[in-house]
């Protein structure tokens, strides 16, 4: 999954908070920034974005 930082921008809005929230994604090992304006999802950042949250596994 690949998104660009533009498409991230319209959705979230203010830059500096999303280029801080890219960076911790990064150093987390979640995502990778292979260019300067677009993201993708590593390995780690698909499993827990497939693994069920624990409130939704109660329900």
């Amino acid at each position: 999954m690949q998104l660009t930082l533009d498409t991230l921008r319209k959705r979230i809005g203010t830059e500096p908070a999303l280029v801080e929230a890219a960076r911790e994604l990064v150093r987390a090992g979640y995502i990778t920034a292979p260019g300067a304006e677009t993201i993708d999802l590593a390995p780690k950042g698909f499993d827990a974005a497939q693994r069920e949250a624990p409130e939704e596994a109660e329900s």
